[in-house]
């Protein structure tokens, strides 16, 4: 994205709109990028080559008031 990343963005967007849940949908995998991502308000993280029943399911996950990891990444919370 031109002018800023997906972190920025998640902050930007979940500091204005708190009732807006977002999942994170990228390239990364690293614990670090994960720990970035939920740190700035997102409520899921899925990797870009997730399957579309995956990307389903992290919606449905995320909108019931959950966190969701998708295969792949590693919950941040959890080391």
């Amino acid at each position: 994205m031109p002018g800023m990343d997906g972190i920025e963005a998640t902050r930007i967007i979940c500091e204005r709109l708190p009732q807006v849940k977002v999942i994170m949908l990228t390239l990364y995998a690293s614990h670090e990028n994960c720990t970035r991502a939920i740190s700035s308000g997102a409520s899921g993280y899925v990797l870009k080559d997730s399957v579309d029943d995956e990307i389903e399911t992290a919606v449905r996950v995320v909108t019931g008031g959950s966190t969701y990891f998708g295969a792949g990444v590693t919950d941040p919370l959890e080391i």
